[in-house]
């Protein structure tokens, strides 16, 4: 529950948008030496952040509690998460389909997402390249890119967004999982297994 709310916490915060600080965070992972820890005043800086940004009102008192009945344990948990689950970094991606799509026919948009299950959830990868577009990989042209972490629905019907190369530049959209895939329809996952 604690980690949970921690999550919330971080997920619900920050003056940037995730894109503009997942590029922040890519241009300066792309940099040759390591980068500093985070010190004494920038952590006043982020705390500042976070409690002007949070949604307090989503979060149950108890949790709130927990955290000041808790307070190393509970700074433990939270530096843990951000060394884990850093939220706003966007892992390399890598796509994926079904094997029925790469011997050439057609799956639905669910059995195509079903199947990317295994690979785990590349989060924030939608909202970063949409804000990002000169950051898609070249090769991801002539193919339909869905994410996963995007699904929501419409109209009654649950639909996913994509990204492709219209000839001139990239055009967003969402399918419906009832829809066809065929074999230029692909799965954003993070390069690295979980």
């Amino acid at each position: 529950m604690l980690d949970y709310a921690i999550f919330l916490l971080c997920m619900s915060t920050a003056f940037l948008t995730r894109g503009e600080v997942a590029a922040s965070v890519h241009r300066r992972s792309t940099m040759k030496h390591q980068p500093k820890p985070v010190g004494l005043k920038q952590s006043h800086t982020i705390m500042g952040v976070l409690a002007q940004n949070a949604d307090w009102g989503s979060i149950p008192s108890e949790v709130g509690q927990a955290i000041i009945d808790d307070p190393i344990g509970s700074g433990a948990r939270f530096t843990a998460f951000l060394r884990k689950e850093n939220p706003w970094a966007v892992p390399t991606a890598c796509l994926v389909q079904t094997p029925v799509q790469a011997g050439g026919g057609t799956v639905t948009l669910r059995e195509m997402l079903d199947d990317a299950k295994r690979y785990g959830c590349l989060r924030g990868a939608y909202d970063f390249y949409r804000q990002n577009p000169d950051k898609i990989p070249a090769d991801w042209k002539g193919k339909v890119v869905f994410f996963p972490e995007t699904e929501f629905a419409s109209d009654g019907s649950a639909c996913v967004r994509f990204v492709c190369w219209d000839g001139q530049g990239w055009y967003w959209h969402y399918g419906w999982h009832n829809g066809r895939v065929d074999s230029n329809g692909f799965v954003a996952v993070p390069a690295s297994p979980l």
